[in-house]
């Protein structure tokens, strides 16, 4: 059962100190590795391994379509980009062992922004889980959320993954309809207890909930959150904490608050309507910050 009264998230909740003095190289701020997109998704993939930089991430490497790699290597030229192979109307990216390699080496790797395919995104997911170390944790998002409905063998993980489904995604996995506020709250909940995973529900209010233990909310999210793409920035901020070094639980609660602070510092910034996701990766060093002070 779902907590009665979820705790808020606020500028304390797992509040870390700054670890720039110890981090002395970037192998020490940790390795994200972002997989997803397709041909006709890259953005996803690049808003998402920004953001990853932009809360402290040290290396940044993005698997994609082979026919976007090229551009997306120009258009974040401090990553190194895979290109995959591609199938599918979409150019959904297909899983080689040279993405094992790369799983392997990761601190936190980010499977499904941008996936439109969802049978394919399974099979990067499948690909890469078996490829983690044992402390590299896993961020699952978007079209890979459905490897949780559709295979029973993947519906238990290790305590290092986070699920990010948005109350669309959810309810796919629950095979039920998520009705309102309380009822994400349920929802994170089941779901952390049927994986074992940590698992934010993302929504108009975002709940972020641990297998058999406490409930977080973030209320504090802007209208001008919800436009394309900022999911991806939010999923991003997320595995960039995580291959830092903070807990999952940890680093899903700071993400959604630091990318529900970001939301906010954009909206008053100038007009909350059209506002663009991309805008919202200069927030996030700033926000983040101001919660590590």
């Amino acid at each position: 059962m779902a907590s009665a009264d979820p705790r808020p998230i606020d500028d304390t909740t797992f509040a870390e100190q700054s670890r720039d003095g110890a981090e002395r190289s970037k192998h020490d701020r940790g390795h994200v590795v972002v997989v997803g997109g397709s041909a006709q998704t890259p953005g996803a993939v690049l808003l998402a391994g920004t953001a990853a930089v932009r809360v402290g991430a040290g290396v940044a490497q993005l698997a994609t379509a082979r026919s976007v790699a090229p551009q997306l290597a120009v258009a974040f030229p401090e990553a190194r980009v895979l290109a995959l192979d591609e199938e599918g109307p979409t150019g959904a990216p297909c899983p080689d062992d040279r993405l094992r390699e790369l799983a392997a080496r990761a601190d936190a790797l980010l499977v499904g922004p941008g996936s439109l395919d969802r049978a394919s995104c399974c099979r990067l997911l499948e690909a890469v889980v078996d490829a983690l170390s044992e402390s590299a944790a896993l961020v699952v998002d978007a079209g890979a959320i459905d490897c949780f409905a559709r295979d029973e063998g993947m519906r238990r993980v290790s305590e290092r993954t986070i699920l990010t489904p948005n109350v669309d995604e959810a309810s796919r996995v629950l095979d039920r309809q998520i009705r309102d506020a309380d009822d994400v709250a349920r929802a994170a909940t089941s779901l952390a207890a049927m994986t074992g995973a940590v698992v934010a529900v993302r929504g108009a209010v975002t709940v972020v909930a641990q297998p058999y233990g406490e409930v977080y909310e973030e209320t504090g999210g802007h209208p001008v959150l919800a436009m394309s793409g900022s999911g991806d920035v939010l999923v991003g901020a997320v595995a960039g904490l995580a291959c830092r070094g903070s807990s999952p639980l940890a680093a899903a609660v700071r993400g959604v608050h630091i990318h529900a602070c970001a939301g906010a510092r954009l909206a008053a910034s100038g007009p909350p309507r059209g506002r663009m996701a991309r805008e919202l990766l200069d927030e996030l060093p700033v926000v983040l910050t101001a919660t590590e002070a």
